[in-house]
C-alpha cells in the first residue's frame, strides 16, 4: 500500500492553498521535549504529564503537545470558539477524532525533521511580519488579535510556533519545487484534451417579488396578493416601484430584486443555491421581459418573477483560459514532485504507537464488512480496510472540513464515499483535487484490491452525487 501515502500529502497540499493557519502542520516537530502550556485534556483537566505515545525517527511524540496542536487544527478548521466552554456535543465529537489524526501529525513530524535535515529555517521577524498581516486581515489592531487568536485557543507563544512550522513546511514546500518550471502537459494540450471543462452553462438573472407566507394560515392571502400583483403587472404597472413596495425579501429588494445569474440546476456565482420551484419557473419563461402568469410556491411563501437575461451556453476560448491555466498546471505539477517527495518522506519513517495509540488500530474496529469474491485470497480483505481507512482519514485530513462519514467497497467492487454536508459546500476546484487523487490511487491499487475502479460520492441521505473511474 506504498502509494495510499499519495492521497494524504495531496490533500495536505491542498489545505495549505487556504492559509498558513489552517495548512497541516506539525505544533511540535524538531523539539525532543514539550513546549508551550500544557492544554486542558478534552473532558477533562490535564495532568500536566508528558506521557509518550508515540515515537517518530527515535523522536518522541507526547500526549499533551499533540493534543495542544490538536484542539489548534480542530479549532481552526471548524471555526470553535475555545475561549469558552464546550458543549457535551461538540467535545463527544473532538473526542471521537482525536485519535484518528495522530497518524496525520506523525508524518507532518518526519517532514518537519526532513525540513531541519535541509536547514529550512524561518526567522522570528518573518512570523512577526506575517502576524501584522494577519491583524490587517481580520481588520483589527493588536489587541482585537489577541482577542481573535484567545477564541481559537492560542497564546502567544503557541501561535507564533505554529505559523512558524506552517511557514517552514511553506519553505520546505518552495525549496524543493523551485526547479519546476514546465507544467507535464502544455496548456493548449490540456485545453484540447479536457474541452468539457472550459464549458459555461447557460444562466438567467431574474427579478422577483416574495410575498412571505411560511405558515399554512397565511398561504391564501398571499397567493390572493401575489395574482393582484401579477395582474397589475400585465396591466403595465413598474416592476421595480411594486417590489419596494411590496416584496418581503428586503435583501434582493434593495437592489430591485435581482437574483442571478444562476444555472438550470439553481446554483448561482459562488456556489449557492436557489430553492428547485425558483429555480424550475425562472428556466420556463421563454424571452426577457416575461413574468410568470401564476405564483410561484416555495417554502418561503409565492414569487413574481421576471426574466431580465438570458447568457446562453458556451465555451470559454483558449485566450480566455490561457494564463489561469498555465499557472494551474504548473503548481499542479509542482504539487505532483512535492507529493512524491512527502511520500518517500513518510515511507522510510520509522513510525510506532504505544500500544493503545495507533490510529489504524482504532480505524480497523470501526471497518465496515468488506465484499469479498469466491476464492480471493484473505489478504484481499486486510488491504482493502488499510485502503477504505487511508481514504478516510486523508478526506478527513487537518485543516480540511470533517466530511467523511462513511467508505466501503458495495457488492460490486465499487467505491462507495458517503459524505456529509460540508463537502456540498466545498471549493470546486478542491472536490476536483481529491476525486483525481482517489482516481489515480484507485488506478495503483485496483489489480492488488481485487476491484473495477469505478466509485461514487453519495450524500448521507442517499443522493448520488459525483462519480468517478480509474481507467
Amino acid at each position: 500500500m506504498k502509494n495510499s501515502k499519495r492521497i494524504v500529502s495531496v490533500l495536505c497540499i491542498a489545505a495549505m492553498a487556504f492559509s498558513l493557519l489552517t495548512a497541516c502542520g506539525s505544533g511540535a516537530a524538531g523539539s525532543q521535549e514539550p513546549q508551550g502550556q500544557v492544554p486542558a485534556a478534552i473532558g477533562g483537566v490535564s495532568t500536566g504529564e508528558h506521557k509518550v505515545i508515540a515515537t517518530v525517527n527515535g523522536e518522541d511524540i507526547y500526549e499533551d503537545v499533540y493534543m495542544e496542536w490538536y484542539l489548534e487544527t480542530m479549532s481552526l478548521s471548524l471555526g470553535l470558539d475555545m475561549s469558552t466552554e464546550l458543549d457535551a456535543q461538540v467535545t463527544s465529537f473532538l473526542d471521537s477524532y482525536k485519535l484518528s489524526y495522530l497518524g496525520s501529525y506523525a508524518e507532518q513530524v518526519a517532514l518537519m525533521q526532513e525540513a531541519q535535515k535541509e536547514n529550512i529555517e524561518v526567522a522570528d521577524k518573518e512570523v512577526e511580519d506575517y502576524i501584522k498581516e494577519l491583524v490587517t486581515l481580520y481588520q483589527t489592531d493588536e489587541e482585537g488579535f489577541k482577542a481573535i487568536q484567545t477564541m481559537m485557543g492560542f497564546t502567544d507563544e503557541t501561535i507564533r510556533r505554529y505559523i512558524k512550522n506552517q511557514m517552514i513546511i511553506q519553505n520546505l514546500y518552495e525549496a524543493k519545487t523551485e526547479g519546476i518550471t514546465e507544467p507535464e502537459q502544455s496548456p493548449e494540450e490540456y485545453y484540447n484534451a479536457y474541452p468539457g471543462e472550459f464549458k459555461i452553462d447557460e444562466t438567467r438573472t431574474v427579478r422577483h417579488i416574495l410575498i412571505e407566507a411560511q405558515e399554512e394560515e397565511a398561504k391564501a392571502a398571499a397567493k390572493q396578493e401575489a395574482e393582484a400583483i401579477i395582474k397589475s403587472l400585465n396591466e403595465g404597472a413598474d416592476f421595480a416601484a411594486l417590489v419596494t413596495e411590496k416584496s418581503d425579501d428586503k435583501g434582493s429588494a434593495a437592489g430591485g430584486g435581482v437574483i442571478g445569474p444562476f444555472n438550470s440546476a439553481g446554483v448561482m456565482d459562488g456556489g449557492s443555491s436557489l430553492v428547485a420551484p425558483f429555480t424550475e419557473a425562472s428556466y420556463a419563461l421563454q424571452k426577457t421581459g416575461d413574468i410568470t402568469q401564476e405564483p410561484v410556491e416555495s417554502q418561503f411563501g409565492y414569487h413574481i418573477i421576471i426574466l431580465d437575461d438570458i447568457s446562453p451556453a458556451r465555451t470559454k476560448s483558449f485566450d480566455e483560459v490561457k494564463g489561469d491555466l498555465a499557472a494551474r498546471l504548473l503548481q499542479d505539477a509542482k504539487d505532483k514532485y512535492f507529493d512524491e517527495y512527502y511520500s518517500e518522506i513518510v515511507d522510510k519513517a520509522e513510525i510506532t504507537y504505544v500500544e493503545g495509540y495507533d490510529p489504524m488500530a482504532l480505524f480497523s474496529q470501526d471497518a465496515p464488512e468488506i465484499s469479498q469474491g469466491d476464492g480471493e485470497p484473505a489478504d484481499i480483505e486486510n488491504q482493502r480496510k488499510e485502503f477504505l481507512n487511508t481514504v478516510k482519514s486523508a478526506l478527513n485530513a487537518p485543516g480540511l472540513p470533517i466530511m467523511c462519514e462513511n467508505v466501503y467497497f458495495n457488492s460490486s467492487g465499487e467505491l462507495i464515499v458517503e459524505v456529509n454536508g460540508e463537502w456540498i459546500i466545498l471549493d470546486d476546484e478542491l472536490k476536483k483535487d481529491m476525486i483525481y487523487t482517489l482516481e489515480e490511487l484507485l488506478k495503483n491499487e485496483k489489480q492488488d484490491l481485487g476491484v473495477e475502479g469505478y466509485g461514487q460520492f453519495f450524500s448521507t441521505s442517499g443522493q448520488g452525487l459525483e462519480s468517478f473511474y480509474a481507467n
